[in-house]
């Protein structure tokens, strides 16, 4: 009976760990690559390791966060230094980084944070000679940054021009409510999921008559920071135009970032004949 009571607890224990342990989905780099947000080589110049307490629940495993000095880049934004966050323990899957080595990282998104683990498909850059064949055919990404109307018009409820960025939904429903304070009843705010995206607007407030326009061109990153250039357009000779007030503005969508925002503007002034 001693003996079967022995081996029984062994089976538990066995079990225990094998429940705790990381399993992983065989999968291709280019499997790798389709599934991150994120694909960059770099050294690893800090990982900062969450302290450990009694009171942490058995099972749960906090995040450390890796700082990279980033070499190449095949796919997400184009930073000279990334935080990258992974389990601190690799029964969860977490990979064991070190300083002063450098990898290949493959990083999904997560609550607008870097992620990734053992079944990322990160690995040494020393070990990875198959990735990086694989994204010798991948097109080196350009510093444009994808964008998509949100709305656009030519009367709001907001006199002064603006220039704004929108990253939570409590700034949003705010700024919703006075963009559309002339309107009767007020529109509910359009839908945007801000875990992964933000707002960027510009906004021309009051001028004299139709024939203004304003319209964000493109978005750049340039010097670690995202460059807004947007184009006002003015009426000019020979253009009838209404004599109402208007207030012109865009709103776009963009990808979550934690990058300091710059706009430019340019004025263009319209010649009708």
């Amino acid at each position: 009976m001693k003996k079967l009571l022995m081996i029984a607890a062994s089976l538990f224990i066995i079990s225990a760990e094998s429940a705790q342990a990381c399993s992983c989905m065989r999968a291709t780099p280019e499997q790798h690559f389709e599934s991150a947000n994120a694909v960059f080589s770099g050294r690893v110049v800090n990982v900062i390791t969450p302290r450990r307490t009694h009171q942490r629940p058995q099972f749960s495993f906090p995040q450390k966060r890796v700082m990279f000095e980033v070499s190449d880049v095949w796919k997400g934004q184009e930073r000279r230094r990334l935080m990258v966050m992974t389990s601190d323990s690799s029964a969860s899957c977490g990979f064991n980084f070190t300083e002063g080595e450098s990898y290949l990282v493959y990083a999904s998104r997560s609550e607008n944070r870097l992620t990734t683990s053992l079944c990322s498909g990160t690995k040494l850059l020393s070990q990875a000679k198959e990735d990086l064949s694989m994204l010798e055919d991948q097109e080196t990404p350009s510093n444009t940054v994808a964008f998509e109307t949100l709305e656009k018009s030519w009367n709001s409820g907001i006199a002064e021009p603006f220039e704004t960025v929108i990253r939570e939904q409590a700034t949003w429903d705010q700024f919703w409510a006075n963009l559309h304070s002339i309107d009767r009843p007020t529109p509910s705010s359009l839908d945007v999921d801000f875990t992964e995206n933000m707002v960027i607007g510009v906004g021309l407030g009051n001028k004299p008559s139709g024939g203004y326009s304003v319209e964000i061109k493109d978005i750049i990153i340039k010097d670690d920071k995202l460059v807004i250039n947007a184009v006002e357009q003015q009426p000019g000779r020979n253009c009838g135009t209404t004599m109402a007030i208007t207030q012109p503005y865009h709103l776009v969508t963009v990808e979550q970032s934690d990058l300091s925002v710059e706009f430019n503007r340019k004025t263009e002034i319209v010649n009708c004949e």
